[in-house]
Order: structure tokens, then C-alpha cells, then sequence
């Protein structure tokens, strides 16, 4: 990743919380992908079940176009592309006032314990998407309510 213009290229810590900044941008952007896509699958696929089934078609193609739908709906389960799209929407906003609140220091003021407290903030907010993300893989409950912040029960 190339520094940006306005960063100061002896600041390590703000490249670092630029590339997470990247890091949760592109991880979002592609679970929304999948997310949309498989969402959009379901609907098309569910839809054509009925409408297959209304015009007599054939047991088979009624039938390849229901486990189709069960298909998407097990991909929907097993990756959570929705919650993951959440968490790093979330994760990346966390991060991204962190960053400002360090860029509109004045140059002076960004000492030693500025720049430990946007580590530190870039350390709590990912380990706090690991959890969200780790709620994810090992509850059966929704977990649309609970983000970054939000402790394991």
C-alpha cells in the first residue's frame, strides 16, 4: 500500500491503521458482494420453485430448482456473509474516528502517547471484529445486534 499524500512517512502507526482501514474496506465491500448475491439467488430461486411447480413443469426441474434454493440458503448459513459485511462496516467506522481524531492532531502534538492510543485502538477494535466474528461461527442465535464493543456472552 503506498502512503497517502497527506501521511507523514515516519509515522508507522498511522500506516498501520491505514491498511486496516483498507483491510476492512475490501472485506466489507466483498461480503456485501456475496451477501446481495446470495440473497438475490434465494429470491430468484424460491420464485422460480413456484412458478415451476405452477406450470407443471417437469418433477426434475421443479426439484434441480428447489435444491438450488436449498443450496444458497446453506451457503447463507455456513458463510454469514450478511453478519460479516456488519462487522466490518463497523469495525472500519470504529477505526476510521480513531484515525481522524490522530490526523487532526497538530503535527507537535502527535508524540509518543497519541500514537500509543491510536495502537491501541487499533488493537481493541480488531480483536473486538475477531469476537464479533467468532460469535458468529459458534452461536446458533442471531447475531445481527451484536458488533464490535459488544461483549461475548
Amino acid at each position: 500500500m503506498a502512503l497517502r499524500p497527506d501521511q507523514d512517512a515516519v509515522d508507522p502507526v498511522l500506516t498501520l491503521a491505514d491498511r486496516e482501514l483498507d483491510h476492512y474496506a475490501r472485506r466489507r465491500d466483498a461480503a456485501r458482494v456475496y451477501y446481495q448475491a446470495t440473497e438475490l439467488a434465494l429470491l430468484v430461486t424460491a420464485s422460480a420453485t413456484v412458478i415451476a411447480a405452477a406450470m407443471n413443469a417437469p418433477p426434475l426441474v421443479t426439484a434441480l430448482i428447489a435444491g438450488t434454493t436449498v443450496f444458497f440458503t446453506g451457503f447463507r448459513q455456513v458463510f454469514r456473509t450478511g453478519e460479516r459485511w456488519t462487522l466490518s462496516a463497523q469495525s472500519r467506522v470504529s477505526l476510521w474516528h480513531a484515525t481522524n481524531q490522530y490526523r487532526l492532531l497538530e503535527p507537535e502534538e502527535r508524540d509518543p502517547p497519541a500514537r500509543q492510543r491510536l495502537l491501541d485502538s487499533i488493537q481493541r477494535i480488531s480483536e473486538q471484529e475477531l469476537q464479533g466474528w467468532a460469535a458468529t461461527r459458534t452461536s446458533a442465535e442471531p447475531v445481527g445486534d451484536r458488533g464490535p464493543g459488544v461483549p461475548l456472552n
